[in-house]
């Protein structure tokens, strides 16, 4: 398991024990006190978010077709499943970008800092012609962009461009 994962896990056990904790606070409050009960759904809610984030990044897929006139990635949980594609033509190059950790870039060289996830993670995205990138990876280690940005360029005959930013090492200050 990755450190978001272990983090997540942490973070949904606590939420929801304090959720516990919430609703059995509001069903024995005065009846004039409301707060508690119009809180309650949104912190329960809160809670079955994080918790499907964390099965998510736990047990579900994702299934990345290279097809003879455009690419398609399906991300599967349990029996749900959620498809995009891209057309190859409209694809000008393919991008590695830090996309979390106290570090980020755009793709274009422009680093921007003081970012408040302290996970470094990056993302793999195509230059879409006409319209905005299109997300290939996120949140994932760099090892795995740098394994599939080259494929895919070679795939779509286009240039690929590595993150500027690197990781850095556990020795470093």
């Amino acid at each position: 398991m990755d450190a978001i994962a272990w983090f997540m896990c942490i973070f949904v056990l606590i939420w929801t024990f304090g959720c516990i904790g919430l609703v059995l606070q509001a069903l024995n409050a005065p009846s004039e006190d409301n707060t508690l009960r119009l809180m309650a759904p949104l912190f329960i809610l809160a809670d079955i978010g994080a918790a499907c984030f964390l099965a998510s990044r736990l047990w579900g897929s994702t299934r990345i077709t290279l097809l003879q006139h455009q690419i398609v990635i399906e991300r599967q949980l349990f029996s749900s499943k959620m498809s995009r594609s891209c057309e190859r033509s409209k694809v000008r190059a393919i991008r590695q970008k830090k996309d979390g950790g106290d570090t980020q870039d755009d793709g274009y060289g422009n680093v921007s800092t003081n970012h408040d996830d302290s996970f470094p993670t990056w993302g793999l995205f195509f230059e879409v012609e006409g319209d905005k990138d299109f997300v290939v990876l996120s949140r994932q280690s760099i090892e795995q962009g740098d394994w599939l940005g080259p494929l895919l360029a070679e795939w779509y005959e286009k240039p690929y461009t590595p993150s500027p930013i690197q990781p850095r090492s556990a020795l470093d200050p």
